[in-house]
């Protein structure tokens, strides 16, 4: 494909991004925040896979940004109290993930960022239905849409300790796994 081909495919798809933001406002670009970061992660682990350095830091960075600009700047942290926060503490700490897998070529750290993030981004999904119904107003949470309910599972594994004060390893990067239940 020519140069002029590629720009206009990538003109065609921002078109085709932006078009889907607008339409349902908030919400889709949350979804669309999800679904590009769980891309990232799977294109970060495939060029891990090929020995591709190169793209392997710039899929991994492209995800970090995503959830650093994306999706934790814009958690609103009073207006969505305890599940704003966990969101936050969740995105904080799937941040570190990622910075140890771009390190140490660690797969298994994207596979558990993957493995947290998904069942947010299938959460944000079933809520589209809800929200996108004429006239209906859009929820802000998966949980507002009563398509899911929110269950604590477990302490944050591995070195970052658990619980919300962490275990002096690293204070702030603990706290419970949370589970979007359909």
């Amino acid at each position: 494909m020519n140069t002029s081909a590629h720009r206009s495919a990538r003109t065609y798809a921002a078109v085709g991004l932006d078009s889907r933001a607008d339409a349902n406002g908030p919400h889709e670009v949350a979804l669309l925040l999800f679904e590009g970061l769980l891309d990232r992660i799977r294109l970060g682990k495939l060029a891990m896979e090929q020995n591709d350095l190169n793209n392997k830091i710039r899929h991994i960075n492209k995800a970090l940004q995503i959830l650093g600009e994306g999706l934790r700047t814009h958690l609103d942290i009073k207006a969505g109290g305890e599940l704003a926060q966990q969101l936050d503490t969740l995105y904080a700490y799937c941040s570190v993930r990622l910075l140890d897998a771009n390190a140490h070529n660690d797969a298994a750290a994207l596979d558990e960022v993957h493995s947290l993030i998904k069942p947010l981004a299938d959460a944000w999904r079933e809520a589209r239905p809800a929200a996108a119904a004429p006239g209906a107003e859009l929820p802000a949470t998966p949980l507002d849409a009563g398509n899911a309910t929110l269950e604590a599972t477990a302490p944050y594994p591995g070195k970052y300790g658990a619980g919300r004060s962490g275990n002096g390893a690293s204070p702030g990067f603990g706290g419970t796994l949370l589970r979007y239940a359909a």
